[in-house]
């Protein structure tokens, strides 16, 4: 597709013809002037050599960002009033143009396509979804970041972290539990814990609600570092029962355990230096109740657990 195409304009304050460069194609990534020129007001507008009239041409813009995963169709509000224009929207008013289109997952953002009618709103929404990509980074970007001060944590910086473990508790074919899935639901930098020994903090970012067993078991922790003597030795990984609800666990069911942990982490990957405690076993009724991470879009009340 072109990124830019000559057209002849008509002044329509002087009658001068002209030229001008109308750009209808805009890769965030690739296309750095093309992003600059539509947050500066500068994309597709003409001036008028003789008379010095300015104005927006009225062309279609398609953006995406292909790293912050999202795209956005510009169309002047003229043609909501066009038969044609309207037939290539869903009843989601979404153009359907990109439908079937291939790439599998990495492009899957492009079938989920943001319809806006003016330029401005078109800007507006670009640095809307970047700001919301930017407070993401534990999640989206691989970052490790503190969920306390919001700074990113460098590699070889020791941290603390609560993870959820997703297991499978094992059977006579299969002695060892299995680890099928786990994430982390707490991060704090050093400095942040050891402002916890002596003074309250707050999670101001947090990828998904936290379970109060994980955020009083960090605060626990922090405050009674150097004497919790009950959190030295970590809980077996494989407990019997469920915290919550007090089910057993047998063989072959599935299970969480939450653990907290001293972590590091590097290019290659993060590194757990040292198991602090296992605040808790979760039977996996109680984990698909209560976890969004396991079951998505499904919020609970957790304020009781």
């Amino acid at each position: 597709m072109e990124q830019k195409t000559v057209v002849e304009v008509e002044c329509p304050r002087c009658g001068s013809s002209g030229k001008a460069r109308i750009k209808q194609f805009i890769d965030g990534q690739a296309d750095p002037k093309g992003r600059k020129d539509l947050l500066a007001g500068k994309l597709n507008v003409y001036r008028c050599r003789s008379c010095s009239f300015t104005d927006s041409l009225p062309a279609d813009v398609f953006y995406h960002d292909p790293e912050k995963g999202f795209c956005v169709q510009y169309a002047p509000r003229w043609r909501t009033e066009e038969d044609e224009f309207l037939d290539r929207l869903d009843e989601r008013a979404q153009p359907a143009f990109l439908e079937g289109s291939s790439g599998g997952d990495a492009l899957a953002y492009l079938r989920d396509v943001h319809l806006v009618l003016s330029m401005n709103e078109l800007a507006s929404y670009v640095v809307f979804r970047e700001r919301l990509w930017k407070r993401r980074p534990p999640v989206d970007h691989g970052l490790v970041t503190c969920f306390c001060c919001d700074r990113s944590i460098d590699h070889g910086e020791h941290y603390y972290c609560v993870s959820r473990i997703l297991r499978e508790r094992g059977d006579h074919g299969q002695p060892e539990d299995r680890i099928l899935d786990s994430t982390s639901s707490l991060q704090v930098c050093a400095d942040c814990r050891k402002k916890a020994e002596t003074k309250p903090i707050t999670f101001g970012y947090a990828p998904m609600p936290l379970l109060n067993l994980e955020r009083e078991g960090f605060l626990r922790f922090a405050r009674e570092r150097g004497n919790w003597a009950s959190l030295r030795q970590p809980e077996a990984p494989n407990g019997d029962s469920c915290r919550l609800c007090q089910a057993g666990i047998g063989q072959g069911d599935s299970y969480v355990t939450i653990e907290l942990s001293e972590e590091t982490s590097s290019p290659e990957g993060v590194e757990t230096l040292e198991v602090h405690a296992m605040l808790a076993t979760v039977c996996g009724r109680c984990a698909d109740q209560y976890m969004v991470w396991l079951q998505l879009g499904d919020h609970v009340d957790e304020k009781d657990v």
